[in-house]
């Protein structure tokens, strides 16, 4: 449960958050059975922490927040193939923000795939 994440916010998963817990793991996968469907969840992440891609899958009248790890650095993040987490602040009109070591998106429905991968930018270049 910790490694994906997956916890509900209210009773019968109406709304729930997923916060993966990658710890010394590169890959994890797995339903998490719900009153009104599986909610899915797989990660990866590249050696060395170059890259991380979590896609979400989640039943119909449902909706929550995805947290992505940051695993210590900042990164820019890409929501269904689209930039909209960069230079530590959103890059668009979603309801992003930070907490602590994760970038948190909210109001989460259906299926979506989160990416970033480590900067070629050296530390405090623009």
């Amino acid at each position: 449960m910790y490694v994906l994440g997956v916890r509900p916010i209210t009773n019968g998963f109406n709304l729930w958050t997923i916060e993966p817990q990658p710890v010394d793991l590169s890959w994890a996968q797995g339903d998490v059975p719900t009153p009104k469907g599986a909610i899915s969840v797989r990660w990866a992440r590249s050696e060395g922490d170059a890259s991380f891609v979590l896609t979400v899958e989640s039943p119909r009248g449902t909706v929550g927040r995805v947290a992505i790890p940051l695993l210590g650095a900042d990164r820019d993040i890409a929501m269904d193939g689209k930039l909209v987490w960069t230079q530590s602040k959103p890059a668009g009109r979603l309801p992003i923000h930070r907490e602590g070591d994760s970038v948190v998106f909210a109001n989460i429905a259906g299926s979506h795939t989160f990416a970033w991968r480590a900067s070629a930018r050296p530390p405090g270049s623009v």
